[in-house]
């Protein structure tokens, strides 16, 4: 577990080192950034700071509802964000908010957050909004990190129709339906956000802050663009898919059709074949000295003249 208490300031965030519980509340507003892989730590690690056992336990188990959730001292709201695009892998971003305090846990693995604390360091805050500023732009960078998911997908999606047009029997069906079940994490990831966000202007710290009311709607209505373009993604797969299905379709069918071919070639060749395969005594032409090979030009004859046949019909194209 990784704990960074960082402290606010309207010209940025400083980093510091508490040496006591009473530190931390000293300095406020504060933000401390928790970076873990196993929740459980939480509550000895920060329990002295949250003081809330309902809190502790909706940290341990994240993602039980999107929902804020609010006590006498905390707003609680879990996050949903995607940590990977190939396959798409999301995990909750936990944020806990009072007044002149912010705590949010994330997964170890995710580096966006160390790449917003970085610029912040000089990033000017305004007075007396100092929490709220961090806040936006946290959620911001969060939610902006989707429309690189939303992109790739995109691509994979053109790759695949570029394939399916040019050689559709190096395409898997496998191929599509991973596309589709990383578009259906996406979505499911925009709209966790999409509701997270709705419940933000309930917090305190929103309350005759119009500007930071309305820029919180500004991430609403990117989400909602955003899961507009994945439905238009998933239409264009859907389309591909329906491609794909007539291809293969159409490959049988020739397929099929040159077995018809050889089928319809081999009946007289069998049934002459069938003839002089009876085991009668009485058959005139066994005693023909050349009889055997006029048979077999007979019925080279007879396999040559369909093939012919079916060549000018165009049943080989």
């Amino acid at each position: 577990m990784e704990i960074r208490y960082l402290k606010m300031a309207a010209s940025g965030i400083e980093e510091f080192k508490p040496d006591s519980p009473e530190a931390i509340e000293r300095q406020v507003p504060l933000w401390i950034s928790v970076f873990t892989e196993d929740r459980s730590d939480i509550a000895e690690a920060l329990g002295s700071v949250i003081r809330d056992e309902l809190v502790i336990q909706h940290v341990l188990d994240p993602g039980i509802s999107t929902r804020a959730r609010f006590t006498e001292r905390w707003a609680v709201l879990d996050f949903n964000t995607v940590l990977e695009t190939t396959p798409v892998k999301s995990e909750y971003v936990t944020f806990l908010v009072k007044e002149d305090l912010l705590i949010t846990i994330a997964d170890k693995a995710r580096q966006s957050m160390d790449e917003i604390i970085t610029p912040m360091k000089s990033y000017p805050l305004p007075a007396d909004q100092e929490l709220l500023q961090v806040l936006y732009l946290i959620l911001h960078s969060l939610s902006g990190e989707n429309l690189d998911a939303v992109s790739h997908a995109r691509e994979q999606v053109a790759g695949l129709a570029e394939i399916i047009d040019e050689q559709p029997e190096d395409v898997e069906p496998s191929d599509i339906m991973d596309i589709k079940r990383d578009l259906v994490a996406i979505f499911g990831v925009l709209e966790d956000e999409y509701y997270s966000i709705g419940f933000l202007p309930e917090l305190r710290l929103f309350r005759g802050t119009a500007k930071y009311r309305e820029r919180t709607a500004e991430i609403a209505r990117g989400l909602e663009h955003l899961k507009n373009t994945v439905e238009r993604i998933e239409d264009r797969l859907e389309s591909i898919h329906r491609q794909y299905t007539l291809s293969l379709q159409e490959t049988f069918n020739k397929r099929l059709s040159i077995l018809t071919i050889l089928q319809a070639i081999f009946v007289p060749l069998t049934l002459i074949a069938g003839i002089y395969g009876m085991n009668f005594e009485i058959m005139p032409e066994l005693k023909f000295e050349h009889w055997y090979f006029w048979i077999l030009g007979l019925m080279a004859l007879i396999a040559g003249s369909e093939l012919l046949y079916f060549h000018r019909r165009g049943w080989f194209k």
